[in-house]
């Protein structure tokens, strides 16, 4: 599926969180402490990953768990 730099090495990279605890239901700002600068980041980076362009900031603002970010470069990738 996402054979590219993973979403989890990516919020590694910008968290340095452990991936144990880098689930698909954890929430970004409650559960792993992560700040909007640290979102925007870790988002720009996967945009360029994986090649998405013209994304809204209200599209951003519904992308709350790692399982969500997985989906939402799947929408706009075509990778679902």
């Amino acid at each position: 599926m996402m054979s590219k730099l993973s979403v989890v090495k990516v919020i590694q990279r910008y968290m340095g969180l452990p991936e144990e605890v880098l689930t698909d239901d954890a929430h970004l700002i409650d559960n792993l402490g992560a700040d909007s600068l640290t979102l925007t980041e870790i988002m720009t980076t996967l945009e360029s990953e994986y090649k998405i362009q013209g994304v809204s900031v209200e599209s951003l603002s519904e992308v709350l768990t790692i399982g969500d970010i997985k989906k939402f470069i799947a929408k706009h990738t075509g990778d679902a």
